[in-house]
């Protein structure tokens, strides 16, 4: 099994050591498993070989508290080994699960993902997953795609304003390239001689005739 950035995965966390998180309501929704660990790159072990996370090696995750305080999320980091993974959700999965359209990013989340094969990440990922109220009507969606052409990303992007207009929320999308980094979309539809990639094994500064090449 595999598992790369934005994935949600499941495993008996109250196995898990939570160093420095204090007992409260967080801990509690962590340690039994009512929210996912999101996959996620550890700047302090940067990841070599493959960009991608394998059952053998050790998970960098993150989580998130789904309610504010004093504006802000807690959020908290640890591991898992990748052999106590028992389920991952990867964000292709996600806009097909039933979840209640509450806030305006969820709505464009249900118009969007019905005209475009998409994944979702973020915090309107972890609503949809966990049924917990992580998005309000001024959250970001945070989406992700793979498997487009140069000519259907630049209609995407036309269509990502037009939603942002319509539902007055911003859009951010990442384009996944078959070497499992990813771009961001409005940055590759420029026109810069380079384009800034993101994956587990980091973030580098990538040819805009590479990118294309990896799409």
């Amino acid at each position: 099994m595999r598992f790369n950035r934005h994935d949600l995965v499941f495993t008996r966390w109250q196995d898990i050591a939570l160093q420095g998180l204090d007992a409260g309501h967080f801990r509690d929704l962590i340690a039994s498993g009512q929210i996912p660990g999101i996959v996620r790159r550890e700047e302090s072990a940067l990841h070599s070989g493959d960009p991608w996370y394998d059952e053998a090696e050790e998970v960098y995750v993150g989580f998130v508290y789904p309610y504010k305080e004093d504006g802000h999320r807690i959020r908290y980091a640890s591991s898992v080994h990748g052999s106590r993974i028992t389920r991952a959700i990867r964000p292709y999965e996600v806009p097909h699960m039933s979840y209640e359209r509450r806030t305006r990013p969820l709505l464009a989340l249900s118009e969007f993902s019905a005209s475009y094969p998409l994944g979702v990440w973020g915090s309107a990922a972890l609503e949809a997953v966990t049924g917990l109220a992580y998005t309000d009507d001024t959250s970001d969606l945070d989406l992700i795609v793979r498997g487009y052409g140069r000519d259907e990303l630049g209609e995407l992007a036309h269509t990502t304003r037009a939603f942002e207009e319509a539902f007055s929320i911003r859009i951010d999308v990442e384009v996944e390239l078959t070497s499992g980094f990813a771009i961001n979309l409005k940055e590759f539809v420029g026109n810069g001689p380079q384009v800034l990639a993101k994956g587990i094994n980091g973030v580098e500064l990538l040819e805009r005739e590479l990118a294309e090449e990896c799409l």
